[in-house]
């Protein structure tokens, strides 16, 4: 729904002069899950000339039909690959040509594959560095779980009352309703007028 009523977004600027499109950029990452076929294959033919830049991510292309991979890489202009297996490389190098197979598989951590498209002019495919993670300067455990204790949580002993207390209360018998002990009443009462009405009898015969 988000990535259609994007499209429709783009879609609405054609009455807008060219000047005055301001680029709009979307990133999408495992982009398969959240977009049907068509909504993607109108994104990537109809959303570059309305401003719209799309960057897209995933893992392998076996998460993609053929048509929607059609779609891709007859329309993107800049490719970038991380190391990719078996199957995927062979797809790939014919993208990056002249890289292997082999150098497409034994790619070594944060470094690409990339054929970059500027100016509507696509560069020769070549290997590129890119940023290592980075180091995170403090860690935030001991607070994010300071706080949350403070939102959402209890002490122990009056989470362990509270159960005790539940599971006493299930013990007890149950006590009877209004209704159900003026039913015992009745009938006890019966009983004994039928024992005073039994003696009654005997003592007229």
């Amino acid at each position: 729904m988000l990535l259609t009523r994007l499209l429709l977004a783009a879609l609405s600027r054609a009455d807008l002069p060219e000047n005055a499109r301001r680029p709009f950029f979307l990133y999408v990452d495992e982009f398969p899950t959240f977009a049907t076929q068509s909504t993607l294959a109108s994104l990537l033919s109809e959303a570059r000339k309305y401003r719209l830049a799309l960057t897209l991510s995933h893992q392998y292309l076996a998460q993609l039909p053929e048509s929607l991979r059609g779609a891709i890489f007859g329309n993107v202009g800049t490719l970038l690959a991380f190391r990719v297996g078996a199957e995927d490389a062979e797809y790939l190098a014919r993208e990056f040509a002249p890289f292997s197979v082999d150098e497409l598989t034994n790619l070594e951590r944060h470094h690409v594959c990339a054929k970059v498209s500027r100016d509507g002019v696509t560069s020769t495919p070549f290997a590129a560095r890119t940023y290592s993670p980075l180091p995170v300067a403090q860690s935030s455990r001991d607070q994010i779980i300071r706080v949350s204790r403070e939102r959402y949580a209890r002490p122990r002993n009056v989470v362990e009352r509270t159960i005790a207390q539940s599971l006493l209360s299930e013990r007890r018998p149950q006590s009877l309703g209004p209704a159900l002990r003026q039913r015992r009443g009745v009938s006890r009462g019966m009983r004994s007028g039928a024992r005073r009405s039994s003696m009654g009898d005997s003592r007229f015969t």
